[in-house]
C-alpha cells in the first residue's frame, strides 16, 4: 500500500473517531452547565489540568523556549515562578473559588464576580463581554 494511502486512511479514520466522540458527547450534554463546567461532574484534578492547559498553551510552547534559547539557563526562573504560583493557586484558591461558585450557582468566573454584587452585575457583565 502507497504511503499516501496509508496517511489517508489514518486521517479519515481519526476523524470519523473525533466526530463519534463528540456525537456521543453532545448528546450527554443537556445544558449550558455541562457544556461549560460538565456539570459539576469532573474531579477537580481534571477541571485545574484543563483550565491550566488553556491558559499556558501559548507562552509554554512558544513564549518560554524562545525565551531560553536567548537567555539561557535564567529562563529557568519565570518557569519556577509559573509552576509555583499554580500551585498556590490549586491548593489555596481554588477550593474556596468553587465553594463560592456552587454557592452562587455560578458557571464561569465572571458569573460568579456578577452575582456577587448584584447591584453592578449588569456593568459587570457588560465589561467583561
Amino acid at each position: 500500500m502507497e504511503a499516501q494511502t496509508q496517511m489517508l486512511i489514518v486521517l479519515v479514520g481519526y476523524l470519523l473517531f473525533l466526530i463519534s466522540v463528540g456525537i456521543y458527547q453532545g448528546r450527554k450534554t443537556k445544558s449550558s452547565k455541562d457544556f461549560a463546567i460538565a456539570g459539576r461532574q469532573l474531579p477537580g484534578w481534571v477541571a485545574a489540568l484543563s483550565e491550566r492547559a488553556t491558559g499556558e498553551s501559548a507562552w509554554a510552547l512558544l513564549g518560554l523556549p524562545g525565551f531560553a534559547f536567548a537567555a539561557g539557563l535564567a529562563a529557568i526562573w519565570p518557569a519556577i515562578g509559573c509552576v509555583l504560583g499554580i500551585v498556590v493557586a490549586w491548593v489555596i484558591f481554588a477550593p474556596r473559588l468553587r465553594r463560592e461558585a456552587e454557592k452562587y450557582d455560578a458557571s464561569t468566573f465572571v458569573d460568579y464576580i456578577a452575582k456577587r454584587h448584584p447591584d453592578a452585575e449588569k456593568w459587570i457583565r457588560i465589561l467583561a463581554v
